[in-house]
Formats: C-alpha cells, structure tokens, sequence
C-alpha cells in the first residue's frame, strides 16, 4: 500500500485493518505523510503557506485555488479524534526536504519494525513531479526486490 499525505494515513489505517482481519501487508509506502498531531494553534498561518506553495508550483486559477483552500480547511476535521494502531512490519517513508516541517520519528509510535526513510529534495507539492517520481520508483523497486 502506498499513500501521500493524508493518502499515507489512510494507508496506514488499511494497511493495519487488514492485519487485524488475518490478510498480510507486503509494504506499507508513505510518500511524505506524518501521523495526526491534534489541533494546531496555527493553523490559518499554515493553511497560507500551504496555498502559497501550492501557487506556486502548480499552474491554477482562483476557483481551483479555492477549492484546495477549502478542502485543506477541512482536512484537520477528517482526522478530529482519529486514533492510530500498530502496522505490524517496517514502513518505507519519502520525506520531502525543501519544506520538511515533522520528524519521521513521530511514526515510531504506530509501527513494529524500522523505518527506512529516504529525503526527497523536493517540497511536498513536488513529489508528483516526473523527476521525483522516478526517483521514488527507483527505491521503491529495489525495496520491494529485498
């Protein structure tokens, strides 16, 4: 399994519903996801900076804009009082560096096995970009190999 963002959390949140029903996970994959952290105090500050560096790396008009502004907005309300489990296995984790903001650490709490980070330099906005992407499904390939 394989997600980005809050994809990586529902990711995770598969990955562990499936252990608890008998099926196995051959790989979690998280391409620049972080665990809930709760409320932040800050959050219209980063919701700016979210929708500034999102302008900037993507070509969208003011209606596109808004929807992202809106749905980012929401985003924290999905996760409101979500709980993580244990994913029972090692977690492959690309972490974009450009505008990195978590400690991959914060995983450790929510996995048995390692975690195997690799910086991507990029910003998170950037890690569908062809070039990182190719990168990624570099790592990917040989991880999935081992």
């Amino acid at each position: 399994l394989l997600g980005w963002s809050l994809g990586g959390i529902l990711s995770h949140t598969i990955a562990c519903s499936l252990q608890r029903a008998g099926e196995q996970v051959a790989a979690l994959v998280l391409m620049d996801s972080f665990p809930p952290l709760g409320e932040s105090a800050d959050l219209p500050e980063e919701l700016e900076r979210l929708l500034s560096d999102i302008s900037r790396t993507f070509e969208l008009d003011s209606k596109q804009i808004d929807r992202i502004a809106r749905w980012l907005a929401h985003a924290p309300a999905l996760l409101a009082g979500s709980v993580l489990d244990r994913f029972d296995g090692d977690v492959l984790l690309f972490a974009a560096m450009t505008d990195a903001c978590f400690d991959p650490a914060l995983w450790n709490p929510y996995l048995t096995g390692a975690l195997e980070v690799h910086p991507i330099e990029c910003s998170h906005w950037e890690m569908s970009a062809p070039a990182n992407i190719s990168q990624i499904g570099r790592i990917l390939a040989d991880y999935l190999k081992s």
